[in-house]
This record gives C-alpha cells, structure tokens and sequence, in this order.
C-alpha cells in the first residue's frame, strides 16, 4: 500500500473551485502544487473575475465590469494560460459563468 502525505494549503478568505491533476483553482487563484506557486487569474480590463473550474490546463469563469452604458455585465471565459475565449448567450439578461 503506497503512503498517502497531506499537505495544508491555505489562502484564507478564498473558497476551493476545483482540482485537476496538480492545479488547484480558487475564486481568483491558481495554485501549481508541483512548482508550489500561485498564480492570479484576471480577465484583461475586466473589475471582476471569478474562477469557477478547471479541466487540465483549462479554467473556466465569468468576469466582468461596466460596460458603455454604465451598467454592469458578466461574460463566461475560458483560459488556457495564454488565449482568452468569451462566452454569451444570446438574449439573455444576466449572465454568470460557463462550467467546462
């Protein structure tokens, strides 16, 4: 039976998102537990960015800000640490995030 070593890792104030294979995502991190780094995620221009998943290398999310007319929207993404792809479905009102 092979030994099973925990480790704690803490980042307070922030809620676990999701785990795949050595990446663990929170609301705005990504934490590399081989390299043992974190990273920030933030959609470019955006206030707001919310992770809420991860595939592999991919994570998925909404971000969002004002937009010309002063009022607040939130689009879907999907990162996959260099190219940025946005999601909206048409017609709708409010618009949260995309799972993977």
């Amino acid at each position: 039976m092979q030994a099973i070593t925990w480790t704690t890792i803490d980042l307070p104030g922030y809620e676990i998102k999701g785990i795949s294979g050595s990446k663990i995502v929170t609301d705005t991190c990504i934490y590399d537990i081989d390299s043992r780094t974190w990273g920030i995620i933030v959609f470019p221009g955006a206030s707001v960015t919310s992770i809420e998943g991860i595939d592999g290398d991919i994570v998925v999310g909404s971000y969002g800000g004002l937009n010309p007319a002063g009022v607040f929207s939130t689009h879907g993404f999907i990162y996959d640490g260099t190219n940025w792809v946005t999601y909206d479905f048409p017609g709708a009102s409010k618009k949260l995030d995309i799972r993977h």
